[in-house]
């Protein structure tokens, strides 16, 4: 049996979403969490692609913004016998997620294939790659974009599932 190739561009969204490189992951999180989406091209002012960022990102940055080089929490204090003790983080004054910003935390070369390639193509460059998501573009102009999910939704509804 010959299996109809499935296109990219069947499988993408379009009317692709942005975030800026000056949000604070604060701003980034309501964000993702407004489109209900998962991961986001950035752009700059000049509206040219700087990277990508995804939720991914933000909990790790987040994560690694509490701890020192060893994998330890980051704060701490004396206690009253004067020996040092870990210390809570939620330090008044200190939120990574107002602080730190998206330029911060992006990858800064996002993926892009043609919207012409074929669903299985756009698998192989995720696997290669080791990304979630491919910016799909026609004449260098980006026109769409297709994760790992789509991918999953489309090989499901090929078998009937």
């Amino acid at each position: 049996m010959i299996m109809k190739k499935i296109l990219a561009s069947e499988l993408m969204s379009k009317g692709v979403a942005y975030a800026a490189p000056h949000w604070s992951l604060l701003e980034l999180a309501q964000f993702l969490d407004d489109q209900n989406i998962h991961g986001v091209p950035v752009q700059d002012t000049s509206g040219n692609l700087i990277g990508m960022v995804s939720r991914t990102d933000v909990n790790r940055a987040i994560s690694e913004s509490l701890m020192d080089s060893e994998g330890k929490p980051a704060f701490h204090t004396l206690n009253e016998e004067g020996d040092v003790e870990d210390m809570a983080t939620d330090l008044p004054g200190y939120n990574p997620a107002q602080q730190l910003r998206v330029s911060e935390i992006m990858t800064p070369n996002a993926v892009t294939a043609e919207a012409k390639a074929s669903a299985g193509e756009i698998a192989k460059l995720m696997i290669d790659e080791a990304c979630s998501r491919v910016l799909l573009t026609e004449k260098k102009r980006i026109v769409g974009i297709i994760s790992a999910t789509d991918l999953l939704q489309a090989l499901a509804r090929y078998e009937g599932i």
